[in-house]
């Protein structure tokens, strides 16, 4: 297992990228929500591949992927397996 001070620099690294992506993007982003690395995320479905593209220019080292995507229409809620992506 790793140092602890890494975990530390880890969560600091990923608050400071989150921060700056969020305040700087076009749109305000009615929901974000993380645990260590993964996120929950809202966008509208036009916006998904624009919101993606932003959050990969914060930091070259860091990129973000989209695994799935849940879309929210009038007949319900469905997972949209298609958009799925990995790095």
């Amino acid at each position: 297992m790793g140092s602890l001070v890494s975990v530390v620099v880890a969560e600091i690294v990923v608050q400071n990228i989150e921060e700056r992506a969020l305040a700087s993007y076009k749109r305000t982003v009615p929901l974000w929500l993380r645990y260590v690395d993964n996120t929950f995320t809202s966008v509208h479905k036009n916006e998904i591949d624009d919101f993606h593209e932003h959050l990969n220019r914060q930091n070259a080292d860091k990129q973000f992927s989209h695994l799935t995507t849940l879309l929210f229409t009038k007949q319900g809620l469905y997972l949209d397996k298609t958009r799925a992506t990995s790095l």
